[in-house]
């Protein structure tokens, strides 16, 4: 008899997971976070979360990592490069 154990945690449930709802969770996963998708989509990917633990890490994923830009705050941008930046645009403007 093969005895294979699986680890603790580990999530079986995933192998029911929709990958049409992961493809699409993937697409528009900032409006998922943000709470901009529609209530029928969001009840969706919520009822896909609770059965999928890799769409589970991705999300926990994008939102740390927005939290992590977050902190950084804007990137300081030197006024030389500013005013390159600024005639680069000026110059690809239809007169």
């Amino acid at each position: 008899m093969n005895d294979e154990r699986k680890p603790t945690g580990s999530d079986d449930r995933h192998r029911d997971a929709d990958p049409e709802v992961c493809k699409e969770l993937a697409a528009r996963i900032s409006e998922y976070i943000d709470g901009e998708l529609p209530l029928d989509l969001r009840l969706r990917v919520e009822e896909h979360l609770r059965g999928c633990a890799n769409c589970r890490r991705f999300v926990e994923s994008v939102r740390r990592t927005r939290e992590l830009a977050h902190l950084l705050g804007p990137p300081e941008i030197p006024e030389k490069r500013l005013k390159e930046i600024s005639r680069g645009i000026k110059n690809r403007l239809p007169e």
